[in-house]
């Protein structure tokens, strides 16, 4: 969809520019013996916002964006170097490696394309769209023990009141030396995020002058973010005197955010010379459509004699956060604001061309992430397909934030 949205807005601009051009070439004017000469030196000095008729207009933006950090509020790994520690959360020791925290994204490079046209000589009155994308990106952390350093994924047990490892004793620990039982695994944490946008306004022009342009924009926008969070844990208990099963345990939260609302901003440009210094202030209200997945598989090959790995394995049902008490797909929808302040400095390179360099700040405030969707509490007793006794746990959780993104923009805009 991201793809047909760039098709679609250079299709525009290709079409709006070939209207222009034979607009012009059946409306040639013959002047008169009083009819001044065009300054064409003075044309080439006209600042990018300044009225020239007829005229549209269609470009693009690199974005150097960063967002809110992915929230994570539990711990997902731990480590305890302590001889007979299990790295469970309490314990003299252990140290939490990932997790109770967030998850910083790093940069994320995209583009903004637009096109927009008058509809009238007067420039009072015309129409304007674009969009937005930022590549899907992935971020996270990774741990791998060889059995001999305690590596596990701590949990509030629901069933004893306590905190304890990923896994009991029967299923083995995550990369952990448990007993007289060598584990060895790792842990592979991994965020996504992608966020993209489109928006279409009616532009009304109430004021122009040599020095300042003020425009009043009204239309409808839309904003999608799409985020996952997924969680893998590798128990081989293959190797040492006990053998004991290789398990592989994953979970999956997945979060999706469509905003579909109308918006009303303002647009203001003051130019000195070739430079022109422009703000725009954009508020949109409407309806997000929230939705989270939550999923979790899990694997089970049993082992015989040391090295050799020898019969069928088994698949599950759950992981450790994502157990059949909360896995599977909600949706709410709920009034959500989102604002936008884009200001810019271009400028104008040739009549036709226009360079610009500026910042955004986009705000969404209702919105789910796949990190808050996380239940601590876990009562392992339906896990490896085994029958739920006693509390629900992990439950369902449907928990909101709010999101920001925010970053440099640089661009190029082409007028006729």
């Amino acid at each position: 969809m991201k793809h047909s949205l760039v098709g679609v807005l250079l299709g525009a601009g290709i079409l709006l520019t070939m209207g222009a051009r034979a607009n012009a070439q059946e409306a040639t004017i013959l002047p008169g013996p009083s009819t001044p000469a065009v300054d064409l030196g003075a044309a080439s000095l006209v600042a990018c916002d300044a009225p020239v008729t007829p005229r549209i207009w269609f470009g693009g933006d690199y974005l150097g964006l960063w967002i809110k950090n992915a929230p994570l509020p539990i711990p997902l790994v731990t480590t305890n170097n302590v001889n007979g520690q299990v790295g469970a959360l309490g314990e003299s020791g252990t140290t939490i490696l990932y997790g109770s925290g967030s998850q910083n994204m790093g940069t994320f490079s995209g583009m903004r394309l637009f096109t927009g046209t008058w509809l009238n000589q007067e420039q009072s009155l015309g129409v304007e769209a674009g969009g937005f994308w930022l590549p899907r990106r992935t971020a996270g952390f990774s741990a791998f023990s060889d059995g001999k350093v305690t590596l596990a994924t701590p949990f509030y047990n629901a069933g004893y009141s306590y905190n304890k490892p990923a896994f009991s004793e029967d299923a083995g620990l995550a990369s952990i030396t448990f007993g007289n039982v060598l584990f060895a695994g790792g842990i592979i944490v991994n965020n996504t995020t992608e966020l993209w946008g489109t928006e279409a306004n009616v532009v009304w022009n109430l004021r122009r002058d040599e020095r300042r342009d003020l425009n009043l924009l009204v239309g409808y926008r839309y904003i999608n973010l799409d985020e996952s969070l997924t969680n893998q844990i590798v128990a081989d208990g293959r190797n040492g005197a006990s053998p004991r099963p290789l398990f592989v345990a994953s979970d999956s939260f997945q979060t999706s955010n469509q905003f579909n609302g109308g918006q009303i901003g303002m647009r203001q440009a003051l130019r000195r010379g070739n430079l022109t210094a422009t703000s725009i202030v954009k508020v949109a209200l409407g309806t997000n459509h929230q939705i989270v997945n939550i999923d979790g598989q899990g694997t089970q090959t049993p082992a015989t004699g040391q090295n050799l790995l020898k019969g069928t394995t088994a698949q599950f049902r759950g992981g450790v956060f994502a157990l059949p008490s909360n896995i599977g797909r909600q949706t709410h929808d709920e009034f959500a604001v989102v604002p936008e302040v884009q200001l810019n400095l271009s400028y104008n390179h040739r009549e036709w061309l226009c360079l610009s360099v500026g910042y955004n700040f986009l705000y969404w405030n209702n919105v789910v992430r796949p990190g808050n969707q996380m239940d601590h509490s876990v009562n392992f007793s339906q896990g490896l397909g085994g029958t739920l006794v006693g509390a629900a746990s992990p439950a369902p959780l449907f928990n909101t934030t709010d999101f920001f993104a925010h970053g440099l923009n640089f661009g190029v805009e082409f007028r006729y």
